[in-house]
């Protein structure tokens, strides 16, 4: 009995800890999108705090091999991990460490979240191992069901904490939970043991401040970063699978509304007037549409990404005859946006809650086996987070499968982000875009070239009439990269072409990265 008692340790210790990481790994990608940086870093410091942990608990591990020594090793577990808590909340309220260079802050700010959580962690399974060793003789069955109990409890940590926690109740209450599992453990083990028990009352008391719902004490808790610091604008917020997903009021005496994930704003619309766009890319699509909308025809337009669904809103008022489908990802931005954006089952939108390439898939099979399947007139792909490009959706293969969707004269339009002056990122999309389509343009904002800007790329098999969407009044300046400007920008950045077997977009958008990343000192 008491050998599986430190297997169902080991198994704890190693589903807490994967939680840990996928927790961090979610955290990390609020801050710097979910790059491969982010993931490298968050698995690296994982790994090197288990590592030096595993080493420490296996020089340790004849001293701590009692049970009043193991209920020590489970609080102090607790006590690290409910600190990572303060850390977070610090670092978040700060961002104080995104004041170095990037992408070295990436990996500093997961030391920080990480690596002592990691480390205490990584403790527990040699001294665990080594009681059930002694206890036994037949050490290659125990070193099995060691690796075994390891390895089924990182599964069930990585499962339960990215399928299901992470939405149900969000990243801090994960982390709080994961202290209150060893603080539990250590009570299991130390029973009356007065630093067991007193841990046990501060981690009650901080946890209650933390989340009674008291305006003094939400106050206090926010000022000793037991919890963010809250913005009083926030209307609602959710944080799922993919994404925070934060409604903000802009301004205290009209209701201006923002649609964030993460940090990046996504739409803006006034709620008492939604055909006033505010969002410079989507007064390029708006315009783009307007002057396509030439005839009494109903078009079939995709939209790809719902965002806070501002623009497909404005497309089905203005024009109703209109067959709208928006294939968005994620369940939670839709119910965001229907709780505080002004969405309405009564607009008549037809959204799919479904990976945008796999939408695009699954017609494209459906086509090549003579099925009939929908075409479109307007296919816009509206799916760029603040520093997160979903590689999947900008690539020679996929441009195929949405050009062999689109009607005869049907237009492809999508936002990147990048710095003209830099222009790796949105070289190689234009490189890639022209491997499908004849006719690519590239429409943007006018502001300095040295700033970022979102460009709104046009493709098509046949000629767009480009001057004639130039003359829409925008509201805003736009203008599109002339062949001179396309051509010096090819020269410049010598852009390859985006593949599903080759798609450097964090290489190619890392100038911009740090450009914004220096701006914030």
């Amino acid at each position: 009995m008491a050998n599986y008692i430190q297997y169902l340790l080991i198994f704890t210790v190693s589903a807490c800890l994967m939680g840990l990481e996928i927790v961090t790994g979610r955290i990390m990608a609020y801050h710097y999108g979910g790059t491969i940086y982010a993931w490298t870093a968050t698995i690296g410091v994982t790994l090197a705090g288990l590592s030096v942990g595993n080493y420490i608990g296996g020089q340790f591990a004849e001293k701590l091999s009692d049970k009043k020594q193991q209920a020590r090793l489970c609080v102090v577990v607790s006590v690290v991990i409910f600190v990572s808590i303060l850390i977070r909340n610090l670092l978040n309220d700060s961002d104080s460490v995104h004041r170095i260079l990037w992408p070295y802050n990436i990996v500093i700010h997961a030391l920080l979240l990480m690596f002592g959580p990691c480390l205490v962690l990584g403790c527990i399974p040699p001294v665990a191992a080594s009681i059930v060793l002694r206890n036994s003789s037949h050490h290659g069955d125990i070193l099995g069901k060691t690796y075994a109990a390891a390895t089924a409890g990182g599964l069930a940590g990585t499962f339960l904490t990215g399928y299901y926690l992470i939405d149900l109740i969000g990243t801090s209450l994960v982390i709080w939970m994961i202290s209150l599992v060893f603080l539990v453990l250590g009570i299991a083990f130390g029973r009356r043991r007065i630093g067991v028990l007193l841990w046990g009352i501060i981690l009650a008391g901080a946890g209650f401040a933390a989340f009674l719902p008291v305006e003094e004490i939400k106050v206090f808790s926010q000022r000793v970063h037991l919890t963010e610091k809250r913005d009083p604008f926030v209307l609602y917020e959710d944080e799922s699978q993919y994404s925070r997903i934060t409604i903000k009021k802009d301004l205290p005496h009209i209701d201006r509304r923002s649609f964030m994930l993460d940090k990046l704003v996504h739409s803006t619309i006034m709620m008492d007037r939604p055909f006033q766009l505010e969002t410079p890319y989507i007064l390029i699509y708006a315009g783009l549409t307007e002057k396509l909308m030439t005839d009494d025809l109903p078009k079939n337009i995709l939209m790809i990404g719902g965002g806070g669904y501002v623009f497909p809103g404005y497309v089905k008022r203005k024009w109703p005859g209109c067959q709208i489908d928006v294939v968005e990802i994620d369940p939670a931005v839709t119910k965001a946006a229907m709780s505080a954006f002004g969405l309405r089952e009564e607009m008549g939108l037809n959204i799919i809650h479904k990976e945008g390439r796999q939408f695009i898939a699954e017609l494209t099979e459906k086509k090549s086996k003579g099925d009939t399947v929908k075409t479109y007139d307007l296919i816009f792909l509206d799916a760029v987070d603040d520093f997160s490009v979903p590689y999947q959706l900008v690539t020679r293969q996929f441009h195929e499968n949405v050009a062999g969707l689109l009607t005869p004269g049907g237009i492809f339009v999508y936002v990147t982000i990048d710095i003209y002056d830099y222009g790796n990122f949105l070289a190689a999309n234009y490189m890639t875009l022209k491997q499908t389509f004849r006719h690519v343009h590239i429409l943007s904002q006018v502001i300095p070239e040295k700033m970022r800007n979102t460009f709104v790329f046009i493709a098509s098999n046949e000629s767009v009439p480009i001057e004639s969407v130039l003359s829409h009044n925008f509201r805003i300046k736009v203008k599109t990269l002339s062949g001179q400007e396309i051509e010096a920008l090819l020269n410049r950045t010598r852009p390859p072409v985006l593949t599903d077997d080759f798609v450097p977009v964090e290489t190619l958008l890392m100038p911009v990265f740090r450009d914004y990343f220096e701006e914030s000192e």
